[in-house]
Formats: C-alpha cells, structure tokens, sequence
C-alpha cells in the first residue's frame, strides 16, 4: 500500500499495510510505519477514530475549555482554601501534624523514586539543572500534600472519624493491622467492579445498534524495560494520595457550603462526573453513566471505608491499565503480563489475609457459626 501519514521524524523509507483486527474484522485498520538506515523509526496503528492532529490547526472543544475552567477553579479552591483552613488549625494548635508529616514525606519519597527511575541520569552540568528541578518539585508536592492533610484531617476526624485512620496507620507501619487490610481489600474489590462495568458498557452501543466503540487500546508497558515501569509505578503512588486529599477536601467544603451529607456527597458526584467528561473527546451517554457509577461507588468508598480504599484503587487500576494483560503464555511479553497479574493478586491476598487478624481461614468459629 502507498503510505499516506508523514512520518514525525525523519526517514529514508516507509511502508503501509491495511486489514482488520483480528476479534473485530468489521473494523477496518491500517498500519503506517517508516524506517532510517534499515531502523523502524516510526509505526502507528490507524483506526477509524484515528484524527490526524498534528495536520490540523489545534482549536479547543467545548469539553476541553469546560474541563480547563473546572480544574482551575477547584485547583485554586483547593489551593486557597487549604491554606486558609490549616492557617486556622495550626493557630488553634489543631491537626496531626506528624500524620501530616508522613504522607508529604510518602509523596516526596515516591517523586524521588519516580525521578530517580525515569531518566538516564550522567555526572554533568546539566544534571544539576535536573537535580534543582526536582527539589522545587519535590519542595512543592511536600508542602502541597503536608497543607492539605493539616487542613483537611481535624474536620474529618469530627465528620468522618474512620476516613484516615486506615491510611495513618499504613504509614506509621501497620501493615499488619487488620483494618489496613480491610481498606486495601476494598480497594482491589472497587478497582474489579468499576473495571468490569466498564467493559460491559462497552458492549451497549452494539446491543442497541449503534457502531462499536473504540477497542481498548494496547498497553506501552510492553514496549519498555523495569526501570521505567517502577518510574511509572511510583508515579501513580504519588498522585493517588494527593488526588484524592483534594477530592477529599471538596467535599469536605461541600459539605459546610450545603449543611447535609447527602446534598454534599450527590454534589460531589455530579461535579467530579462533570470534570471526568468534559475532556473526553468521545463523550456520550454511555460514558456518562460509567463515570456516575464509579463517582457515586468512590464517594460511598470514601465515607464508609477511607482514603486507603480510593488510593489502593487509584493504584490498582493503573497497573491494570497499563500491564499489557494477555493469558497468551507464546506472547513475547507474556512475561511482564505475569507480572502485572501477580501483583495485583498479590495486592488482593495482602489485604485478604491481613484483614482476618490473624485468625484462620477455616476455623472452627467460621464452622460453628
């Protein structure tokens, strides 16, 4: 096939091929790649939803300004409003600040490991440039994380007593503690049910006629060594504590702005399923409703179990995402597939067995009863 998509980069040869997937012949795919010197430089999988972007002049959709707006105005909410909150604590010599200490430190520890792993790093002048950008950045998520818990943690603690207690006691090195385990149990069991509701609502547009939606698309994990898998890895331990702190603090506001809980928590769920939409380019009713679903299942989440349900699941579901998962043991990354799997079972029996507190799967109070 004559190639008709510019290559990004430069090339002395290129080559194009068209088919089908293979689960789905129905859909018509074509393959662009371009070659230098006899090395692939360039390939990319071209679909009917593929949009040639980098030809068109870039202009802002609707979602997307809608999504800019939301994010600013809850970013400097909770920026403004963080810092007045926990000003107040600290004069009222309220919040756990060694609570406070820990989680920033967390956060700070994941970024190093995140900045460490990610990048080649050489004994030169520029990688002091490198090494100041990560102290401002690591300086700026610390004293972001560590407000956020001194302002958050005493209204919690009076409104929702049970909310931190999981994840304080994780990082004061309770991994034995039964309610630890119980949490990240929840966790793993939320990341599997709103995994599995969202595969089956990719079924619906067929079941009602309409053209099928965009297939899942592959995992680029597979293409990339352990270093940068553990960067990434630590990436996702670090915005899952400051994530859901935020998300956390808003309904805390919204809370004291509307007086009642289910008024917050229903505000909280349309607000955040607003924010999740408005930058999907594929917006529709069926995404409207898996967003409802896993907002409204986070908020129970969140008041009934704590912050370690919502960042086991934060966690979970980005190695489910981007492990490319296959039960092919002939794939040439079968081997990495069996590692994403075995962590997260691993995940799931820690908090399995650790939520019994020490007692006996089959004992005989489990038998008597």
């Amino acid at each position: 096939m004559q190639p008709t998509w510019t290559p990004p980069v430069y090339s002395d040869a290129r080559a194009a091929w068209t088919g089908s997937l293979a689960e789905r012949p129905n859909i018509p795919m074509r393959i662009e790649a371009a070659a230098y010197r006899g090395k692939p430089v360039y390939f990319e999988l071209i679909g009917p939803w593929t949009r040639p972007s980098h030809m068109l002049a870039y202009h802002q959709t609707a979602g997307e300004q809608a999504f800019l707006l939301i994010f600013i105005v809850l970013f400097l909410a909770v920026l403004v409003g963080s810092a007045i909150l926990a000003r107040r604590n600290l004069r009222l010599a309220r919040g756990d600040r060694r609570g406070a200490f820990r989680v920033a430190a967390f956060v700070f520890v994941a970024w190093a490991v995140a900045w460490l792993f990610g990048a080649h790093h050489l004994p030169n002048f520029p990688e002091i440039t490198l090494f100041m950008e990560f102290l401002v950045w690591g300086s700026g998520l610390f004293c972001f994380t560590w407000l956020l818990y001194i302002a958050l943690e005493p209204y919690v603690r009076r409104r929702w007593p049970t909310t931190l207690v999981s994840w304080s006691r994780l990082l004061a090195g309770g991994f034995r503690d039964p309610l630890v385990g119980r949490d990240v149990l929840a966790g793993c069991l939320l990341c599997a049910t709103t995994t599995l509701v969202g595969r089956l609502l990719w079924f619906v547009p067929q079941w009602a006629g309409y053209p099928p939606a965009r297939p899942f698309g592959s995992s680029d994990w597979q293409y990339l060594d352990a270093r940068t898998i553990i960067a990434n890895i630590s990436d996702l331990l670090i915005g899952a504590p400051i994530f859901w702190l935020a998300a956390l603090f808003v309904l805390v506001l919204l809370r004291a702005l509307l007086r009642k809980e289910w008024a917050a928590a229903v505000s909280w769920v349309l607000l955040f399923t607003v924010f999740a939409t408005a930058q999907s380019s594929e917006f529709g009713p069926v995404d409207l409703v898996g967003t409802l679903i896993f907002f409204a299942l986070a908020v129970f989440c969140l008041i009934r179990f704590g912050l370690l349900t919502l960042v086991t699941n934060y966690v979970l579901y980005g190695v489910l995402r981007t492990f490319p998962l296959t039960t092919q043991g002939s794939a040439w990354y079968a081997g990495i597939s069996l590692t994403g799997i075995l962590l997260m079972a691993a995940m799931a029996l820690y908090g399995f067995y650790t939520s019994l507190g020490g007692r006996p799967v089959f004992g005989g109070a489990v038998l008597e009863e």
